[in-house]
């Protein structure tokens, strides 16, 4: 949980002089990779990996389900960045495209989604962590972004998924770079909090 320290603490030091208070969901994960196409030194097949990423609340968008579908909510970065991004620890900001969403007993399952992606505008730079949790598992409490949860492999059983992807591609005028690593979730953690910045 090191990393997940270290994205809130990046997020909560950027002003601390005005001690402005805001509001997060820290989301810690730890995997085994099960696939891998990154090159060179990048994560192999049976590596752990483990992180955090950061929902900041107060700049995360509206809902954006159609009415009347209460049980499945989402959250999205906006094209235009009239919303920009709100989740950290991953991707460098460039343009957002992080996103959010929660489904509480929707079609029988409840599901957890977070990204944190971000692109260049000249499509050059692509990276993403997209962490994802579903299953008849009663886990989610209500569809909103304030969420507290630990999984881990057994609480899943076999009608359930917890896996990551994470995504990198940079293209320069002679090189590309990047690869696709995907993980199971061995754990997620859920947890709201506060900080200043």
């Amino acid at each position: 949980m090191r990393l997940a320290l270290i994205a809130a603490a990046w997020l909560c030091a950027s002003t601390v002089a005005n001690a402005i208070p805001i509001n997060i969901v820290t989301v810690g994960y730890e995997g085994t990779v099960t696939e891998s196409t990154w090159a060179g030194s990048g994560p192999k097949i049976g590596d752990r990996v483990s992180g955090a990423l950061v929902i900041d609340l107060d700049h995360a968008p509206p809902n954006i389900s159609l009415p009347g579908d209460a049980a499945f909510y989402q959250y999205r970065s906006s094209e235009d960045d009239t919303f920009p991004s709100f989740v950290d620890g991953f991707a460098p900001r460039r343009h957002s495209l992080d996103h959010v969403s929660i489904a509480d007993h929707f079609q029988g399952k409840d599901s957890f989604q977070v990204e944190d992606a971000e692109r260049s505008l000249d499509g050059r730079f692509f990276d993403s962590l997209l962490l994802n949790a579903f299953g008849t598992l009663d886990f989610i409490s209500g569809t909103g972004l304030v969420q507290q949860l630990e999984l881990r492999p057994e609480d899943f059983g076999s009608d359930a998924f917890g896996e990551g992807i994470m995504t990198t591609s940079h293209q320069t005028s002679k090189h590309g770079f990047g690869g696709t690593v995907r993980f199971v979730l061995d754990r997620l953690k859920v947890t709201p909090g506060s900080c200043s910045r």
